[in-house]
C-alpha cells in the first residue's frame, strides 16, 4: 500500500513541476496549463463514453477488466447497462462543460473524480484486484485530479 501511495506522491510532484514550467507558457489566448488540462479533460471523457458503450451493450470483455473478482450472473447483467448508462452521461456532462461552462469545469472535473475513486474502494473492499482498482480506477482520478488542478491554476 505505501508502494502506492508512494506512486502517487511522485506523480503529483511531477504534477506540481510540470505546472510550474508550464504556468507562464501561452498559446493563442489559451495558457498552457489550460490546455493540458483540457486535452485530459477530453480524453477521460472520450474514454468514459466508450466504456459506458460496453457496459450498455453488455460487454463480458469490459466487466472483467473493472477489477471485481466475479462476474454477476446472467440474469443480474443488466447492472451493466445501469453502469454504462451512468458512465455515457458522466462523459457526456464534461463535454457540455467543456463546451458552455468552461471557468466551472475543474470544479466538475473534482467532483467526477469521485466516481473512480469509488470504483476503486468498490473492488478493493470486494476482494477484486489491486492492480485494476488502483490502476485503471486510481490512475484515472489520479489524471482527472490533475486536469482539474491545471485547470484551476491557470
Amino acid at each position: 500500500m505505501r508502494q502506492k501511495l508512494a506512486v502517487f506522491d511522485h506523480l503529483i510532484g511531477a504534477t506540481q513541476i510540470v505546472a510550474k514550467r508550464l504556468r507562464g507558457l501561452k498559446i493563442g489566448e489559451r495558457t498552457a496549463m489550460q490546455i493540458v488540462g483540457l486535452v485530459i479533460s477530453w480524453a477521460v471523457a472520450i474514454g468514459i463514453i466508450g466504456i459506458g458503450i460496453g457496459y450498455a451493450a453488455k460487454s463480458e470483455m469490459n466487466a472483467t477488466r473493472f477489477g471485481l473478482p466475479q462476474l454477476p450472473e446472467r440474469g443480474a447483467r443488466g447492472w451493466w447497462q445501469v453502469k454504462g448508462v451512468r458512465d455515457i452521461v458522466s462523459g457526456v456532462l464534461v463535454i457540455v462543460a467543456i463546451t458552455t461552462a468552461r471557468a466551472d469545469l475543474w470544479w466538475l472535473i473534482l467532483v467526477l473524480s469521485l466516481i473512480p475513486l469509488g470504483d476503486a474502494l468498490v473492488v478493493l473492499t470486494n476482494g477484486g484486484s489491486k492492480s485494476a482498482a488502483f490502476g485503471i480506477h486510481g490512475a484515472t482520478a489520479a489524471a482527472m485530479i490533475i486536469a482539474a488542478l491545471l485547470l484551476e491554476r491557470s
